[in-house]
């Protein structure tokens, strides 16, 4: 468990490195169960559904997350360790205006259900270090909470800068051969995101592409048609945050033209853009775990999954980037972190390209073709609100850098 006294290193916009806490692990402290049962609390409920299905007792309990869901972390009797993932109910979702609507909730339930589909599909699938579900077994649709298994490791948050260069190497290694596995899958070929068959085998259904931060009314055909929409979608969310003075529109403008120019290198684009199954919320280091050696012992929270064109679905590790919303130029001050210097991110992003080319070289042309493509998507894959970007000051201010 990580020492919240611990200290970490972060680097600012100017490169500039910073000691600062670790994130905390959880919003409490373990809870002991009593053998009464009395200091379950509001939680009373869940654990012991949790007991039913394990077929065991509770130890011990503590909150890891409280918002749209109840995250519950906890350990039973035979000192195994399980995480469990509850949407709250409509009067709390309501109350703290995480919801409008039903249509709202069926949103989140779905969300929950497809997380559960989704891991089930990638075990079978694959070799990722995923949380494996053990509840529910079956009728996932009729399941109203989700157990999980926990996973070693921690945080690439909070373990990244005090791993030794060796060991740093091996996370970008093996973060390329699992970036490989999710490539190479076989998925439908809109755009969206999808819905694991009843047996896990292959994904049989799509639905709408569902963001961290937006989420689409249909699914798309077309990768010009979904950068209209998601343009569309960020100048509809500017309306309350000073408008977007028109920026948008030359951010659109530079898409249409990075594109032409990919489609004028490429004259069989088939393989840019093959649709692959994506993990859309890497960006938060939270969600991917990692050994002080290196290994990376697991990668969670996939409720938020896309089916992408190869050229945007590749990407070099997140905490590595320095460009698009990334770009210290254009960063948001005191909001924005990396978590390694400009010059050994530039090192280690050598080195992902390096292992992909030797271990996909469709996966490799994609990550090259792509890179101006996907600086500029960037800013459309961000929520409108928590990006502090009045105006779209930052967005006009990357864009003169960039395209001089």
């Amino acid at each position: 468990m990580t020492d919240t006294s611990e200290l970490i290193r972060i680097y600012d916009c100017k490169g500039i490195a910073m000691d600062v806490p670790a994130c905390p692990p959880a919003e409490t402290d373990w809870t002991m169960v009593s053998s009464d049962g009395s200091t379950r609390g509001d939680h009373q409920p869940l654990l012991t559904e949790i007991e039913g299905v394990l077929h065991q007792r509770v130890a011990r309990w503590k909150v890891l997350a409280l918002h749209a869901k109840l995250i519950l972390q906890v350990e039973l009797e035979d000192e195994s360790t399980v995480v469990a993932r509850k949407l709250m109910d409509k009067e709390h979702l309501l109350r703290f205006q995480i919801i409008k609507d039903e249509c709202d909730v069926r949103n989140l339930q779905d969300m929950l259900h497809s997380e559960a589909r989704v891991l089930r599909w990638l075990e079978k699938s694959t070799t990722l270090p995923i949380p494996r579900v053990m509840h529910p077994l079956d009728n996932i649709e009729g399941a109203d909470f989700i157990l999980q298994a926990m996973l070693p490791g921690e945080t690439l948050l909070n373990s990244w800068s005090k791993l030794s260069v060796y060991a740093k190497d091996r996370v970008v290694e093996q973060f390329a051969r699992a970036s490989i596995q999710l490539f190479r899958l076989e998925v439908p070929q809109k755009i969206g995101s999808i819905l694991a068959s009843d047996d896990n085998s292959q994904p049989h259904d799509m639905k709408p592409p569902y963001h961290v931060s937006f989420s689409a009314p249909h699914t798309f055909d077309d990768i010009m048609e979904y950068v209209d929409y998601l343009i569309d979608a960020r100048k509809s969310a500017m309306t309350t945050l000073g408008g977007d003075n028109g920026h948008l529109d030359e951010l659109h403008g530079h898409i249409r033209a990075i594109y032409a120019d990919v489609k004028s290198e490429n004259p069989d684009m088939s393989a840019l853009l093959r649709c692959a199954f994506v993990h859309a919320d890497l960006v938060n280091p939270q969600n991917v775990l990692v050994t002080p050696e290196g290994d990376i012992s697991g990668i969670i929270d996939w409720e938020f999954h896309l089916i992408h064109p190869a050229i945007l679905a590749v990407e070099y590790p997140a905490w590595l980037l320095y460009d698009g919303i990334f770009d210290p130029r254009s960063a948001k001050v005191d909001l924005t972190i990396w978590l390694d210097s400009p010059e050994e991110s530039a090192r280690l992003r050598v080195l992902y390209k390096e292992n992909v080319k030797g271990l996909d070289v469709g996966y490799y042309n994609a990550l090259v073709q792509g890179e101006k493509l996907r600086a500029c998507m960037s800013w459309l894959f961000t929520n409108a609100e928590s990006d502090h970007d009045i105006g779209c000051a930052r967005l006009k201010r990357w864009m003169d850098c960039v395209f001089k």
